[in-house]
């Protein structure tokens, strides 16, 4: 009553049901009888067992039949099914077959073609200086784009440095619980920092654009962040005007 269809793998080498009648005046006195249409020529008739086991059966679609009787020898008039399909090798599938006839295809206008690369390996001598002078180009491209990538490389290790400094959100959270942050900056690593601290009652924070772009700015900014935790965090300096001052002479 659960499921109409079955679908078994062509691995599943061994498989059995278990059925059972459902007439209890002398249970042990039922009978049973199974049926594997496209296996089974008739019906096998079990006696009392209640189980029908199978073996290696070939790939395709089954039915698989069940009826009983009581005690009395009264057959039910409608037996019990189950639609099964045992899925076939994948070299037996026709897209196998497809593939391998693809295949073969393939291999032979691949002889084809490489007869004919031979034929044109020959008229290619003739371009063997043309192909020399472009491969030394393509060696000074390498080397150009080689150098980029370290260079790159580095500015994007710096940007992670620099993306460091930055106050947490989970601090800021906790220092403006309502804020939020537009941080562009305009190049990969640039001068643009923010700086963020709460020392007793205070709030103290710094939205900063230092001089210079690039690695440059990123030095500062670099800078700035360490000035600032020394003349507030550590000397205490709490007026914005002394703070802007020692940032400078800093």
């Amino acid at each position: 009553n659960e499921t109409k269809d079955l679908v078994l793998s062509y691995r599943d080498a061994v498989f059995s049901f278990e059925f059972a009648a459902l007439h209890f005046n002398i249970p042990e006195k039922n009978q049973y009888a199974y049926m594997m249409e496209g296996f089974n020529k008739e019906w096998v008739h079990s006696g009392s067992r209640q189980y029908a086991e199978y073996t290696n059966l070939e790939p395709g679609d089954y039915v698989f039949k069940v009826k009983a009787a009581n005690c009395d020898g009264v057959w039910n008039s409608t037996e019990k099914s189950i639609n099964i399909r045992i899925k076939p090798p994948f070299w037996m599938t026709w897209w196998f077959q497809v593939s391998a006839v693809l295949f073969l295809l393939a291999a032979a206008w691949g002889l084809h073609l490489w007869r004919v690369k031979k034929i044109k390996q020959r008229s290619e001598m003739l371009e063997k200086q043309v192909r020399e002078r472009t491969h030394e180009i393509r060696e000074q491209k390498d080397i150009i784009e080689t150098k980029n990538n370290q260079i790159m490389g580095s500015i994007r290790y710096a940007e992670r440095i620099q993306s460091a400094i930055l106050p947490l959100d989970r601090r800021l959270e906790k220092i403006l619980p309502y804020y939020f942050v537009i941080f562009k900056p305009k190049d990969i690593v640039s001068g643009d920092f923010y700086w963020v601290n709460k020392i007793g009652g205070k709030v103290f924070f710094a939205v900063v654009d230092c001089t210079g772009h690039g690695v440059p700015g990123a030095f500062m900014s670099m800078i700035g962040n360490t000035l600032f935790n020394q003349i507030i965090n550590e000397n205490k300096i709490f007026e914005p005007a002394r703070i802007l001052q020692n940032l400078n002479l800093g």
